[in-house]
């Protein structure tokens, strides 16, 4: 374990814990960025983290290497739902981040993050056509999401 039982109470302690599905908002320090953050004594030096890397290590006990960054899915700086937060090489997150807004934050976004999550449900038993129809959606929009192109993040 890379954590103590106590640091991970601790930790805990301070996360809104809710619905699987949504965010786990921390409740304490934020960075000047907005991401939660926390100081934690760990192989004898206090250290400052980042909620929702922690909060990652805690859920696969594993400690992330240098290069490796732990980034949201979610675009929310202060969740630490272990589910919304992604694993990648540190130059890809900065890309990722300047691509700006994605989902509904988006500002032509047509659907809902929900709308977006029912839609790839539906994929394997309808067709493109049938789906943009229900929706009052562009064929194309569904197509976006059936290939990855838009919605990836979810």
């Amino acid at each position: 374990m890379i954590y103590t039982a106590t640091q991970v109470v601790r930790f805990w302690n301070n996360v809104a814990v809710a619905n699987r599905d949504q965010c786990w908002p921390w409740k304490l320090s934020q960075t000047s960025n907005g991401y939660g953050q926390l100081s934690l004594r760990l192989d004898g030096v206090d250290r400052v983290l980042k909620a929702h890397k922690v909060a990652w290590e805690i859920r696969n006990d594993v400690r992330l290497k240098p290069g490796i960054r732990a980034s949201h899915s979610c675009d929310n700086k202060l969740c630490c739902n272990p589910g919304h937060v992604v694993i990648i090489a540190t130059g890809m997150n900065l890309r990722i981040a300047a691509t700006g807004p994605r989902g509904e934050k988006h500002g032509r976004s047509k659907l809902t993050e929900r709308q977006a999550i029912i839609i790839k449900y539906k994929l394997g038993a309808l067709t493109t056509r049938e789906i943009a129809d229900s929706f009052k959606v562009a064929f194309h929009t569904v197509w976006d999401i059936r290939k990855g192109i838009t919605w990836r993040h979810i």
